[in-house]
């Protein structure tokens, strides 16, 4: 367990203050902390069932683990605000703990900056609904995504949600919108890549999804891995097989 050099509490965006972390309340809160992180180290990534109880706890929402990870890393935190996108996809800010929009998409954003970079970089957090019903009701959303440039996609861990048909929208805007993108086969289904003038990079191995998610099985993609001589190795995890060396990761650029 990593020592824990930023702290936040409240809702999950309000800074801590200071003086509230001290004594019994700290030693709560570091366990807390440590419980919630437990997944992510054990896994690399959450399993839902189980992230609402350990995000309600004196860790209230993901915002502390992320300034976690970012102390961790060595960058350090210029500013965070609560962000709304409006409805022409327009970000406006506001300072935490403020809650006075009524927008339909609402989240965190990020600034920071690491010794190695001479402009600060900018995180945007939203926990929101991905789904086609979910998208339909904030088009702002994908307005707000549209703007930025050169865009890079990174999925895993993903229940293989984007295999589905409830989830074709967030599929073909991401097919639409990214440069690149870079996932383990719980993303974008191959076939799509395949349809696309994409180019594919295959790294570890290809196994049959896990127990919960056979429906997410793809022979073309085990028959791309078994033939491919330039599949590359990989010495680290990457998603749901996480205690054996069948993770996989695909490259995929326009």
């Amino acid at each position: 367990m990593p020592a824990v050099s930023a702290l936040w509490s409240g809702k999950g965006w309000e800074p801590a203050q200071p003086g509230n972390l001290r004594g019994d309340y700290l030693a709560a809160y570091l366990g807390d902390m440590r419980v919630a992180l437990s997944e992510i180290f054990q896994r690399n990534y959450f399993i839902t069932s189980r992230m609402g109880q350990a995000l309600n706890s004196r860790v209230q929402g993901i915002l502390p683990l992320v300034a976690v990870f970012m102390a961790r890393t060595g960058n350090r935190i210029i500013r965070i605000q609560e962000v709304v996108i409006e409805p022409e996809g327009k970000a406006t800010f506001a300072p935490i703990g403020s809650k006075a929009s009524n927008a339909r998409v609402q989240g965190v954003f990020v600034e920071f900056i690491h010794p190695s970079k001479t402009e600060p970089q900018q995180l945007y957090y939203f926990g929101t609904d991905l789904s086609n019903a979910g998208m339909q009701q904030k088009p702002e959303l994908a307005a707000f995504i549209r703007q930025f440039p050169d865009k890079i996609t990174l999925i895993k861990s993903a229940s293989y949600l984007l295999h589905t048909a409830p989830f074709s929208q967030i599929r073909q805007l991401i097919l639409e919108e990214s440069e690149a993108c870079l996932q383990d086969d719980t993303g974008v289904p191959y076939q799509y890549f395949q349809e696309g003038s994409w180019q594919v990079q295959l790294y570890g191995k290809y196994a049959r999804p896990i127990r919960d998610f056979n429906h997410g099985y793809q022979p073309a993609l085990a028959q791309r891995f078994a033939q491919d001589q330039g599949v590359k190795p990989i010495d680290f995890t990457f998603g749901y097989h996480w205690w054996t060396d069948n993770s996989s990761i695909i490259l995929a650029q326009k």
